[in-house]
């Protein structure tokens, strides 16, 4: 692009190099990386002339070049927003979704807001699941575990920048917290089918990380981890909700028939089954 360029027709070149995600999302696209430079929605309206400086312009263009290579642009700018919080993401991380924001209110529904319950997230990731509870009920103790070194460090940086306090913990799957009691326990753990793994856009299989969307051979792999020994985790009575893939749902809700009780799926937004609900064993 030449040296002297407006706001507005940094916004149109933009949106024209980033076609290929469709025109909706190439336009969103294109709105947040202005505002990643510094130029918001309001100024861009008030004043679509202004000259953008070299230095936006030639942030702009590695941006998009790099976008262009399917690049998330949540990687290239270091983050996402979720439930309201502004997370740190990279690599070593799954991009926290819109579908997981309808798991953490299906969560929250079930906490009275002045409880002082323990909370775990399985398979943290960025830490949003259990950073979002935190923020919404901060008199619980929240714990979270993931196996990866490198995503518990983006976690536990993001519970630093957000001021929340929550107890992250390096394992696998539910070993960090073998012999202890909650009352509340979540979870989007990785469930894509090897089969269908394959098959993701560029976006995801070339950047995101494989063991947060796959688990192998056994996509219920986690989800029996979940319906086993879960059950001895959670308090007579306690609540269990988790993500899941909509074409295995009814494979996944067959795990915990017994001794679980009040086992549901749940319709996401879109209407596809993606969410499973249960209850531990109340005392007899």
């Amino acid at each position: 692009m030449t040296t002297h360029v407006s706001y507005s027709e940094l916004l149109h070149f933009m949106t024209q190099q980033l076609a290929f995600t469709g025109p909706d999302e190439a336009t969103a696209e294109a709105h947040w990386i202005l505002q990643a430079l510094g130029i918001s929605r309001l100024a861009l309206r008030l004043n679509p002339q202004a000259t953008v400086s070299p230095e936006q312009l030639s942030r702009a263009e590695t941006i998009v070049a790099r976008r262009q290579q399917r690049e998330p642009l949540q990687y290239i700018l270091g983050n996402q927003s979720f439930f309201g919080l502004e997370l740190q993401v990279g690599p070593g991380v799954l991009i926290p979704r819109p579908e997981t924001e309808e798991l953490v209110e299906r969560v929250l529904a079930q906490i009275p807001k002045t409880v002082a319950w323990r909370v775990l997230d399985m398979g943290t990731g960025s830490g949003a699941i259990a950073l979002a509870i935190k923020a919404e009920r901060p008199a619980c103790t929240v714990v979270a575990t993931d196996i990866s070194p490198e995503a518990l460090q983006i976690a536990q940086a993001n519970g630093q920048a957000l001021g929340l306090d929550v107890d992250f913990r390096l394992g696998n799957l539910l070993e960090p917290v073998c012999g202890e009691t909650f009352q509340v326990m979540v979870s989007n753990p990785p469930y894509i089918p090897e089969a269908d793994y394959v098959l993701l856009d560029p976006e995801v299989l070339q950047y995101e990380p494989r063991q947060a969307l796959t688990p192998g051979a056994d996509p219920l792999f986690c989800y029996r981890a979940l319906a086993q020994e879960g059950r001895d985790l959670l308090a007579p009575g306690g609540y269990l909700a988790c993500e899941l893939d909509s074409q295995l749902a009814v494979a996944t809700a067959a795990l915990f028939i017994a001794p679980w009780q009040e086992v549901l799926l749940h319709a996401d937004l879109q209407g596809r089954l993606r969410f499973l609900s249960a209850r531990a064993p109340a005392e007899v």
